[in-house]
C-alpha cells in the first residue's frame, strides 16, 4: 500500500483497506476520520489521532488510532533516516513486536520508503495512559515497574541468534561508536550553551569521560555477548502506565532498538529517572530485583557483578546521548524549563558516585 504523506491524506478507502488488511475489520467501512494532534509536534516526527466511526457495528474495530509519520520537515527526516530511525521502528513491529513480552501498542500498519524516508505506522491509541515524566524526579514504585518489564523483555531475547541476522538493528549514522563519540566531541560546548544552571566541575568531569570512553564502552556493549534486544530509549516520555487496578506498563517508540547487552536500557532509566537521593537509596536493590528476573527466566552466563558493572559503563552512553541530542538541535536556548538542566546533572552525579572513571581507566586504559 501506498504511504499517506500526513493526515489529510489519509482517505476513508485507504484506511478500510489498511485495517481490512491487518483483520482489524471484515466487512465494516471507515465513513468518517477526525484528525487532531497527540501532544506537540516532535522534532523526528509527527503524531496525529484519528477518530474512526464505520458504516455498520464490528466487533474489535478500533474507534481511535495514532498514526506515527515521519518528520515534515527535510532535514530532520533526512537526519532520521540516516540513523535508521523509521527503518527500524516498522521493522520492530512487523518482525520483533509479537515475540516481545511486554506490551506495545497493536500496529495496524507500517511501511516506509527506503529513497525519500518517508514511514507512516497505524498504531493502537494508547494515549488515554500517562506517561512518566522524569525531570520531576519519578517514583521508586514506578521505577520498579519498568525494571521489571525490562527484565523479561531482556530474558525473552538474550542470547538470542535472530538479533545476528536482522541487518535494520544495527546502529546507523552518528549512533555508531565512532561518530557518536565524534558527535558528542563537537557539540558538547553547544550542549553546554544551552544549560541554565551552573557549569561545575562534576559535569565538566562527566564530558571528559564521555570523550574519552564513549566509543570503546559502546563498542563493547553492542559487539561483545551476552547479547538480548534492548529498547535503546527507555525514558519517561516512552513509558506509559494505566493504573485502573494493577499499575501496567506499555512501552512505546522503538526507533533506537538494537541488539546490545542489557545495561544501556538500566542505566538511562533508572539513573535519568530518580532523583539522587532515591537512586542512591534504591539502585542496588532494584538491580537485584531485576538480576533476579533473568535468572528466574534461565538466564545463567551473567553474574550480578558483571551486571553492575555494565551498567556503570553504560551511563556513559546515557550521558553522552542525552549532550548530543541537545546539543544538536536547532533554536534550543538556555531556559529553566529544559529537562536537561535535571537531567544530564543526576548522570554526573551517578558518574561520579559510582567512580565509572576509575574502572573504565582499569578496562581500557
Amino acid at each position: 500500500m501506498s504511504v499517506p504523506a500526513d493526515a489529510q491524506e489519509i482517505t476513508l478507502e485507504w484506511l478500510t483497506a489498511a485495517l481490512r488488511e491487518t483483520g482489524a475489520l471484515d466487512r465494516a467501512q471507515v465513513i468518517s476520520i477526525q484528525s487532531a494532534p497527540i501532544g506537540q509536534l516532535g522534532f523526528f516526527g509527527q503524531i496525529p489521532r484519528l477518530r474512526v466511526s464505520y458504516d455498520k457495528l464490528e466487533p474489535g474495530a478500533p474507534e481511535s488510532l495514532a498514526a506515527k509519520f515521519s518528520a515534515p520537515n527535510p532535514q530532520a527526516r533526512a537526519m532520521a533516516h540516516s540513523m535508521g530511525f523509521y527503518e527500524r521502528e516498522i521493522g520492530f513491529y512487523r518482525e520483533l513486536a509479537d515475540d516481545c513480552p511486554v506490551r506495545t501498542p497493536r500496529c495496524y500498519f507500517g511501511e516506509f520508503e527506503m529513497d525519500s524516508g518517508a514511514s507512516l505506522l497505524v498504531l493502537e491509541d494508547l494515549s488515554w495512559m500517562h506517561n512518566l515524566r522524569s525531570a520531576s524526579g519519578g517514583s521508586v514504585e514506578e521505577a520498579e515497574l519498568v525494571i521489571r518489564e525490562l527484565g523479561k523483555l531482556h530474558a525473552a531475547w538474550w542470547g538470542d541468534a535472530r538479533l545476528d541476522q536482522i541487518p535494520w538493528l544495527a546502529m546507523k549514522g552518528m549512533l555508531t561508536p565512532d561518530q557518536a563519540q565524534l558527535v558528542f566531541s563537537q557539540v558538547w560546548e553547544s550542549f553546554l550553551g544551552k544549560l541554565s544552571i551552573p557549569v561545575t566541575e562534576e559535569l565538566l568531569a562527566a564530558g571528559d569521560v564521555c570523550r574519552r570512553y564513549l566509543a570503546a564502552v559502546s563498542v563493547e556493549m553492542y559487539t561483545q555477548p551476552p547479547r538480548t534486544l534492548i529498547h535503546n530509549d527507555v525514558q519517561g516520555n516512552n513509558l506509559l502506565v494505566a493504573e485502573d487496578g494493577e499499575p501496567s506498563l506499555a512501552v512505546v517508540d522503538w526507533q533506537l532498538t538494537t541488539a546490545a547487552r542489557p545495561a544501556p536500557d538500566l542505566a538511562r532509566f533508572l539513573v535519568g529517572y530518580l532523583d539522587v537521593a532515591d537512586r542512591r537509596d534504591h539502585e542496588d536493590r532494584l538491580l537485584q530485583i531485576y538480576y533476579s528476573l533473568l535468572t528466574e527466566r534461565g538466564v545463567a552466563d551473567y553474574s550480578l557483578e558483571r551486571c553492575r558493572d555494565d551498567y556503570r559503563m553504560a551511563l556513559v552512553m546515557a550521558a553522552s546521548r542525552l549532550a548530543t541530542g541537545v546539543g544538536l538541535l536547532p533554536g534550543v536556548t538556555p531556559t529553566p524549563g529544559g529537562f536537561w538542566n535535571v537531567v544530564f546533572p543526576r548522570y554526573a552525579q551517578a558518574l561520579a558516585d559510582l567512580g565509572v572513571a576509575q574502572l573504565l581507566q582499569q578496562r581500557y586504559g
